[in-house]
């Protein structure tokens, strides 16, 4: 049963006392509560949407896994270059390679 914006027998009514006849005045609150119910979502419509909701949630859930699987790898690769620096630095410093610009060839 759908649910009516407006009280259409206190509006047919309330035009009954300004003067219109009885079955114009239900039939102009009959064809108002009607309209306005048909603008209104359902219950279904809401159910629907939650679904939609539900599957945007369960997407966003496997992106931030993805990302977070990312953020482990850089972190990684972070770690293996600071190592690489430290070690270039070491070989440097012990004398045992030129310094960074003949390794670059500058």
């Amino acid at each position: 049963m759908s649910q009516t914006l407006i009280n259409t027998l206190r509006f047919a009514d309330r035009l009954k006392e300004a003067g219109f006849a009885g079955a114009q005045a239900e039939a102009l609150a009959r064809v108002l509560g009607d309209e306005l119910t048909e603008q209104l979502p359902s219950k279904s419509d809401f159910i629907a949407l939650e679904a939609k909701f539900d599957g945007l949630e369960a997407k966003f859930d496997g992106l931030e896994a993805k990302f977070d699987a990312l953020e482990a790898k850089f972190d990684g690769l972070r770690f293996t270059l600071n190592i690489v620096l430290v070690l270039v630095g070491l070989l440097v410093a012990l004398g045992l390679v030129g310094p960074v610009s003949k390794l670059l060839g500058s």
